[in-house]
């Protein structure tokens, strides 16, 4: 038996919902400044015209689908449905987000509508998060045709032996930071970064380890000299460090690099969150 789902690339994203996730029972037409159908947690929108249409291609569907000798082919792909012409009267272009008074989410793109509880926007925004990450780590690696370094195993390594610093994130004693960067305007998006990734730690989120190399294999010339008692040189992520260092951590997980793969920003196109 054939399903056709679309010619899809990857996965980005798959979880089962948790069994409180109610869904609604709703069915209901409704007349507004449009037409509004309402199914379950879904809500589309309709001008007169393409709605009148969409209720004719509904019914010529039933007929077919009827009709339709379900048991002599594999293949239960039909097509039921006509291709729609003309520019729909009511504005498609926006999206929104809406938190309405008695705590749900209404998420509107286009002419859809999908009405969520707080536990299911949290759960769904946690999804896209996720998919968006694992689509632009895909993505951005194609485009540029490398292959992503690859780590020799994942530690835990004394934030004291680590020497953070390089030529793009100087320790500047003067700085109110107590970095700076190549220009002033670097250095405050580095500190919102680090803002950031503070806050995403407080709350519980699983960042991407930091990439290290050790000592016998630092670029002596980007990387400057060497901080007293560092064993290992950070070659990627300032702001994680940073973040872990100023909430207190003793430790910190790395991703140890060795060979042509420890070059300073080797997880460039990797995402900051895991989950």
């Amino acid at each position: 038996m054939v399903y056709h789902m679309g010619d899809i690339s990857k996965i980005l994203f798959w979880d089962v919902l948790p069994k409180d996730c109610e869904c609604s029972n709703r069915l209901e037409i409704e007349q507004c400044e449009s037409i509004h159908v309402h199914y379950r947690d879904c809500r589309i929108e309709f001008d007169t015209d393409e709605f009148l249409t969409f209720c004719r291609v509904l019914a010529k569907s039933e007929e077919k689908y009827r009709n339709y000798d379900r048991e002599c082919k594999e293949d239960l792909f039909i097509k039921l449905s006509q291709e729609l012409t003309k520019v729909p009267s009511h504005d498609l272009g926006t999206i929104r987000f809406e938190h309405l008074k008695d705590g749900l989410i209404h998420v509107h793109y286009r002419n859809f509508r999908i009405e969520l509880s707080p536990e299911s926007f949290q759960i769904i925004t946690k999804s896209f998060a996720n998919a968006y990450s694992h689509y632009t780590v895909n993505s951005a690696f194609e485009q540029v045709g490398i292959v992503p370094s690859k780590p020799v195993g994942e530690i835990a390594v004394e934030i004291e032996k680590i020497n953070p610093y390089d030529q793009a994130h100087m320790r500047d004693p003067c700085s109110p930071f107590a970095f700076s960067c190549r220009n002033e305007n670097e250095t405050k998006d580095h500190e919102k970064g680090i803002q950031l990734c503070m806050a995403l730690l407080k709350s519980g989120r699983k960042m991407l380890p930091i990439s290290i190399t050790t000592n016998e294999y630092r670029d002596i010339q980007y990387s400057g000299p060497l901080l007293e008692g560092a064993q290992f040189q950070r070659l990627d992520g300032f702001k994680r460090f940073e973040a872990h260092k100023r909430l207190g951590s003793k430790k910190v997980t790395c991703h140890l690099y060795i060979g042509k793969d420890a070059y300073p920003g080797n997880q460039r196109y990797l995402p900051w969150v895991l989950e």
